[in-house]
């Protein structure tokens, strides 16, 4: 494989989505769209003060270093105390560096250089102190081709001419959605600390994602499109150096320019000396393809008296293929060959590949290069795909792969196939470009209705299944019917059935899945319904849905559209992947993923992570994230954009601080979908949050009807602000809440969703032998108990003569499964079903000041003696389940209530 491949998405390989709802958000890379060079003038003198212009942001960074954006003011960017941007220059403000960012919109390899290749300060400033100029990409600072690090300091005697800089750094690979930074730090001194700094970035290379409905790659419409990247549609040009490594060719002159003469354009591979020009592809699916050339000739360019052997060679990886013809695709082309001369052609079909596998097809001179150019242009076409798929998936539908396959065998797992009488072997029926149908109008084919049998062959739809688990076998409409009766009456009966691998198949009632149509049925005549629940699938099994004409075909067609859906799948067999997050990168590799191709894929964070204001938000989620008890710090953005059906978000920790012009949340920012659940389990929010506009949250900011968002377990010790309508403590709209606190006072906006907590006193029974649970609410005589049932935490209350704890919630008594607390004079007894933390809490003028806290071990009585302070307005004393950093040990919180 090519070697600067093998960079990818954190260790295992990218899930292409194959449900139809996901398939949009995979989108090709157009030439259209393909940008090579990305200038920060270009993005400047025509963004009109928008940010984001190319990728180009422009921002100052704040003491808690968080990058903000400036504001566009008298034609230029304004930042903080004096800081600013404009065409030429980076001026820091007072303590407040000035800095371009630029966004990646593609993974791949770039080159930086700056504008004129220089970089200097606007005029020595005898008043002036160091201005330290420093270029990062994300939070680490890059190091040039000559092996320093991107970090200079202008003191304040340079100026144009004096201490100027040049940096350069090829090949750096970046992932989408990666930050370069271009920072300018004059610390508390900005006087002339202007940097004249144009920052060029140059993508040499990138990875693209690709339909996965495409079947054709040439590489002349790479070459034309490509505007001199490597990677478009998979091609790259090389050329092989004397340790057999292929390195890519730089783009040149509007050609790809190799070693020692070597070169490609878009009808000839010239080789170098001693240094073979190569053309590879790299493969985008599993599946199988057909190779060819363009014109369907490859030859030498013209006959070279003082030329030698020119050897052309096609590969797969590291093995030359065969032909269908059990030739070598290796072809010697002597001084006498060319066009019309020595030409060759060449097939291989049926080629099984993987995803990521190579096809080179290299050109070899030796060491005399003279007129050894071989007009080749390589055509890839896959026949078969092999997808990988969302295991929260659960109907496929033959009409659906029929009409969205473009012809490809295997896509959604359905195969169109036909099976030989004589000897039961199964082959693929070819797609027939002209009549839009898998075989022909003479023999067995399938189209979007039908399937025809053939005298001397069955005809079968066949499904492989992704996950092992159990699937219900039904067909659209729920009929199968023949089309029409045999004209006189000359048709044989045809008989459809239903096998899983070898084996037949039985209905609900025990009966075979298998009908019998003579030639006298029709729609209104002898149709068939079934519905086959409960069949258990492994992996890899095939369903076969036959059609046999017997001996003769008249009017042999059968209506039918199978269907097979999910109703459970197997744990340990549906291989859905958890990325293990352990640093920055891998989120934004793990978000690549979510957002590309498996918005379902499973994240458990490893450490502590900070972001960025770009770090990428996820979108359209619907996996589960285990924050493992680790802590991410938001800078700018919610952490999640859209959340749908199947989110869970548990055991996670959020800091930092998230403002955005609406829809801000620590969590996320929108859920999506026609219906749903999305889940927050264990979770704690310390992050304040902003909104410019509307809606802020806690947790979710704003969701649609149809999608409930349940919150369990969790608390908000953070500011939430709203400028326009709709604060909520927790979330907005559709929400569910067990167990859940949040600051008291600490949401702010035209319309307020502050609940407090409501309890009334009722008689109980003694809980403890010689215990009383006194009033301790000076204006109520309110003694407020916590107690934990299962897993919940339910706030009580019981009046002065109570021992035994009464669910206001509920309105019945406990039943002792959970923690109980009473009070007898300054003893208070405790005791837990299970392990927790027991916290004594004194309250003042609505602060709340933690006077204990302990730990409780599942089924012991604990004493706690605490001398209660009478000028207190009132106490609390909380049981917590005992999870690691979640215990409400802040200002006063209230109980959630619905």
């Amino acid at each position: 494989m090519k070697q600067s491949l093998a960079k990818r998405l954190l260790s295992t390989s990218v899930a292409i989505i194959a449900a139809m709802q996901c398939m949009a958000a995979t989108v090709s890379v157009s030439a259209a769209d393909m940008v090579s060079v990305y200038k920060k003038t270009d993005a400047y003198s025509s963004c009109n003060g928008e940010q984001g212009k190319d990728g180009w942001y422009f921002m100052y960074k704040d003491s808690k270093g968080a990058y903000i954006d400036m504001t566009w003011t008298d034609n230029h960017f304004k930042g903080l105390d004096g800081g600013n941007i404009n065409e030429h220059f980076i001026v820091p403000g007072y303590a407040a560096p000035a800095v371009i960012g630029w966004e990646a919109p593609y993974t791949g390899t770039v080159t930086l250089t700056a504008q004129d290749n220089t970089v200097y300060r606007d005029g020595p400033q005898p008043t002036g102190e160091d201005v330290i100029a420093t270029m990062k990409l994300n939070n680490e600072i890059l190091t040039d081709d000559n092996g320093k690090e991107t970090r200079w300091v202008f003191d304040n005697t340079c100026y144009n001419g004096s201490g100027n800089q040049s940096y350069t750094v090829t090949n750096l690979h970046i992932n989408k959605g990666d930050m370069i930074y271009h920072e300018v730090d004059c610390g508390t001194n900005n006087t002339g600390a202007g940097i004249y700094w144009k920052p060029v970035i140059t993508y040499t290379e990138i990875e693209q994602e690709f339909d996965p409905t495409r079947k054709e790659y040439k590489k002349t419409d790479a070459y034309t499109n490509s505007n001199g990247l490597q990677g478009h549609d998979g091609w790259y040009f090389m050329y092989k150096d004397s340790k057999g490594a292929y390195i890519d060719m730089t783009w040149t002159d509007n050609h790809f320019k190799g070693l020692d003469g070597g070169n490609i354009n878009e009808h000839f591979i010239v080789p170098g000396y001693a240094a073979p020009a190569v053309i590879g592809w790299e493969a985008p699916y599993t599946g199988t393809v057909t190779l060819t050339a363009q014109d369907n000739t490859v030859y030498r360019d013209g006959p070279q008296p003082t030329g030698e052997d020119v050897i052309a060679t096609m590969k797969l990886n590291n093995e030359i293929l065969t032909d269908d013809n059990g030739k070598e695709t290796r072809w010697v082309f002597d001084n006498t060959c060319y066009n019309g001369s020595g030409n060759q052609s060449y097939t291989v079909t049926n080629l099984h590949i993987n995803k990521g596998d190579m096809i080179y097809h290299e050109v070899d001179c030796g060491t005399n290069n003279t007129g050894a150019g071989i007009y080749w242009k390589p055509v890839i076409t896959y026949t078969e795909i092999e997808q990988e798929f969302d295991p929260t998936r659960k109907e496929y539908k033959k009409t659906d792969a029929y009409t969205n396959s473009n012809g490809l065998q295997g896509y959604d797992g359905w195969y169109y196939l036909k099976k030989d009488k004589a000897s039961g072997e199964y082959t693929q029926i070819a797609w027939n470009e002209t009549d839009k149908i898998y075989g022909s109008w003479g023999g067995s084919y399938v189209n979007e209705h039908f399937v025809m049998g053939d005298v001397n062959a069955t005809t079968s739809i066949a499904w492989k299944a992704p996950f092992s688990g159990t699937v219900t076998l039904r067909a659209t409409h729920n009929i199968v019917y023949r089309e029409n009766p045999s004209k006189d009456q000359n048709g044989s009966d045809i008989t459809a059935a239903i096998r899983i691998n070898d084996e037949q198949l039985k209905q609900n009632d025990e009966t075979d899945a298998k009908w019998t149509f003579t030639n006298q049925q029709n729609n209104e005549n002898g149709f068939q319904a079934y519905v086959i629940e409960r069949i258990h699938v492994n992996k890899g099994d095939i369903i076969y849905h036959e059609v046999d004409c017997g001996g003769n075909r008249t009017a042999a067609q059968v209506y039918w559209k199978p269907i097979v859906e999910y109703t459970a799948f197997d744990p340990e067999e549906t291989e859905q992947k958890t990325y293990f997050i352990n640093t920055i990168t891998d989120y934004k590799n793990y978000a690549d993923i979510v957002n590309s191709t498996d918005s379902s894929a499973c994240a458990k964070l490893m450490a502590d992570l900070e972001w960025n204001r770009n770090t990428p938000q996820l979108m359209n989620f619907a996996g589960t994230i285990d924050g493992n008890n680790h802590k991410i710090t938001l800078r700018g953005n919610s952490m999640i954009k859209s959340a749908r059906d199947g989110a869970v978000i548990k055991n996670l920790i959020i800091d930092g601080a998230v403002k955005m012009e609406s829809n801000a949340a620590a969590l996320i920012s929108n859920t999506a979908g026609d219906t749903g659940t999305v889940t927050i389990e264990k979770c704690m929010n310390l992050a304040d949050v902003e909104a410019t506009g509307d809606y802020a949250a806690g947790f979710v900011a704003n969701g649609v009807d149809g999608v409930t968002v349940n919150i369990n377990n969790s608390y908000s010790n953070a500011n939430i602000n709203s400028a326009g309508e709709h604060a909520d403590p927790l979330a907005n709209n559709n929400t569910n809440f067990t167990n859940c606190w949040y600051l008291k006072d600490g949401t702010k906006c035209g319309e307020i969703f502050i609940n407090p907590i409501v309890c009334t006193a009722a008689s109980a029974e003694q809980f403890v032998s010689g215990a009383v649970a006194y009033g301790l609410n000076a204006a109520a005589s309110d003694f407020i108990f916590t107690q934990i049932i299962g897993t919940d935490l339910n706030p009580v209350v019981a009046s002065e003569n109570s021992a035994k704890v009464y669910r206001t919630d509920t309105d019945e008594y406990s039943n002792n499964d959970g923690a109980f607390i009473a009070k007898n004079g300054n003893s208070t007894m405790v005791c837990s079903s299970k392990d927790a933390q027991l916290i004594f809490a004194q309250y003042k003028n609505d602060e709340m000041t933690v006077v204990d806290m302990q730990s409780i071990t599942a089924g012991e009585i604990i004493r706690s003696d605490i001398t209660y302070n009478q000028d207190t307005d009132y106490y609390r004393i909380f049981v917590w389940e005992n999870f690691d950093n979640i215990v409400p040990i802040c200002p006063h919180f209230e109980y959630a209530i619905q």
